[in-house]
């Protein structure tokens, strides 16, 4: 994942100022781990907490990164993890602290929720953070599947495939899911 500061000086060529999930710019290494990635998919952000999360794909889960006093810095560790128990943990699964193949996130600040489209599982999580965080938290809600413990893909409403993509739009209050 890279970070560019500054983005309203972004000109052609501009580098990226710093990168997460590997020591340095020429890192290729896929592990586990608080500073290491797996196919990185997709990403939110909260400007007031400073919130990074980052689908890790195939590390099947969630990382949230914090920066200390608001300084980002290469290679830093993730402070939470969601979708496993630590940072070390990688297996997949199918319930509410579980994820499989995470892809598309959308992080709703008026509500403090985090959507998580659960590609290999065949949903939509949300996660209600309130006032705190915790790594291995449990999702609140699920879409997609009749509960936390199903995996059945289809067509229809009430079913899902692949979803990679979600976004809430608060004004209406409406899901929307690429799927």
């Amino acid at each position: 994942v890279l970070i560019f500061s500054s983005v309203s000086q972004l000109t052609l060529g501009k580098a990226a100022d710093y990168v997460l999930g590997q020591a340095d710019f020429t890192g290729t290494i896929a592990d586990a781990g608080a500073t290491a990635m797996s196919a990185p998919w997709g990403i939110a952000y909260d400007a007031y907490s400073q919130w990074l999360f980052v689908a890790d794909s195939e590390n099947n889960r969630v990382l949230v990164f914090q920066p200390d006093a608001g300084v980002w810095s290469n290679g830093m560790a993730a402070k939470y993890v969601i979708g496993q128990t630590d940072f070390g943990a990688t297996a997949d699964g199918t319930s509410s602290t579980k994820l499989r193949y995470p892809a598309g996130l959308d992080w709703v600040s008026t509500k403090r929720r985090l959507y998580v489209a659960d590609k290999g599982n065949a949903r939509i999580l949300a996660y209600n953070f309130g006032l705190q965080m915790s790594s291995g938290m449990d999702a609140s809600a699920v879409v997609g599947q009749a509960n936390f413990n199903t995996n059945t893909q289809g067509l229809g409403p009430n079913r899902l495939l692949y979803p990679t993509g979600v976004r809430h739009s608060s004004n209406k209050n409406r899901l929307f899911v690429g799927d």
